[in-house]
């Protein structure tokens, strides 16, 4: 698998820019969730606290959205949208999750694993 230009392989397998690594992805936060669940409630909770339109694909049923697309897409102000994939401490990307973040990625979107509402604020108030 090539390197997209101006991206670098994450340990966890996805690819970040090379002017985020360091900052998100790369290492698991002091602050990681030991529940995905949980961290996919909070990050609800802040996207309707900050009335921010999102799409997410529910833990408790199969995905019918395509493997491996990210848990979160949100719509924040100024026409910027992210993509999340929430992970606990301990979670790992599958093949397909990697794939979509870069695809994402090298297509100019913005596209975070994150482990923590740090990283997650991290990501959403760039």
């Amino acid at each position: 698998m090539n390197i997209p230009p101006g991206y670098q392989l994450m340990t966890d397998g996805s690819y970040a820019k090379a002017s985020h690594v360091g900052r998100l992805v790369s290492v698991k936060p002091v602050d990681a969730v030991d529940s995905e669940a949980a961290l996919h409630a909070e990050i609800l909770e802040d996207c309707r606290a900050h009335g921010w339109p999102v799409h997410h694909a529910r833990m408790d049923r199969p995905a019918t959205c395509g493997v491996g697309t990210p848990d979160f897409a949100i719509a924040l102000p100024n026409g910027r949208t992210v993509w999340i994939e929430a992970k606990s401490k301990t979670g790992k990307l599958s093949r397909e999750q990697a794939a979509w973040i870069a695809s994402l990625r090298r297509h100019g979107h913005t596209a975070e694993v994150v482990r923590s509402m740090s990283e997650f604020m991290l990501v959403t108030n760039d």
